[in-house]
């Protein structure tokens, strides 16, 4: 995962190099088809429910510090 989220942050910035607002990854492009429910636990992150709690994952990434891979917090970087 780290690997893809490596490649998706170089996508991401060339992306907005080039203008863009919006950019949309496949749905299982993170992780892969590899897991189940049992093997994909470890990676799953706390999102918190915005109603209750304000919470920036960028500018604080140890609220809420779930797994090692930490995709929520590097992805909600690549937008700021």
């Amino acid at each position: 995962m780290k690997k893809n989220l490596d490649i998706y942050q170089e996508q991401v910035f060339a992306a907005s190099k080039q203008g863009a607002k919006i950019i949309v990854f496949p749905e299982d492009g993170l992780q892969g088809f590899q897991f189940n429910r049992t093997s994909i636990f470890p990676y799953l992150e706390p999102i918190p429910d915005p109603n209750v709690v304000h919470w920036n994952p960028c500018l604080h990434p140890t609220v809420y510090n779930g797994t090692e891979v930490g995709a929520v917090q590097r992805s909600t970087c690549y937008i700021l």
